[in-house]
């Protein structure tokens, strides 16, 4: 078995499990669920893999946004090491230094997401697995929907991919 989920859902049922406030499905982390399962399965390595993990306190270290708690949309533990993988679904565009929800500068996020996927990534290490002293910790930010290249000064593009990459 080279991946397992927790909690465990069926993935052809992800729609009526995966949902936001409202009760609508999370489109962007529904089709992440399928993409990671589907290529962890593939995989010949032993993957754990966590969804919509809540943690009841938030590292003081890249604490950006001043947060008590945290919430990881996918935890990804292998033998290589630990990665913090934020999702952020439908239409995103950048400018300047904000991210924005819709192609054409909608409404602006809340949060940067780099900087939210390494404040999970350091509460981990921080305060949650902080015993684990010769353990690879990495983040990363996942844009299921967005198949146009995003121009930005925000990150190095060199570590950008996407489906027009």
């Amino acid at each position: 078995m080279p991946v397992q989920f927790f909690p465990s859902n069926p993935v052809d049922s992800l729609e009526n499990i995966i949902l936001n406030e409202d009760g609508k499905p999370l489109y962007g982390e529904i089709d992440t669920y399928r993409q990671l399962y589907k290529d962890l399965s593939e995989s010949d390595k032993d993957w754990l893999v966590w969804y919509d993990l809540k943690l009841p306190n938030h590292s003081d270290n890249f604490n950006y946004y001043k947060k008590t708690s945290s919430q990881i949309d996918f935890l990804i533990i292998c033998e290589e090491g630990v990665l913090v993988l934020e999702v952020k679904g439908g239409a995103i565009s950048t400018k300047e230094s904000s991210f924005f929800y819709g192609k054409n500068f909608d409404t602006v996020m809340r949060q940067n997401p780099f900087k939210q996927a390494e404040g999970y990534k350091h509460t981990l290490k921080d305060l949650i697995l902080n015993n684990l002293k010769d353990c690879f910790f990495c983040e990363a930010v996942a844009f299921p929907h967005v198949n146009y290249a995003f121009e930005s000064k925000i990150f190095d593009k060199n570590l950008l991919w996407s489906i027009a990459s």
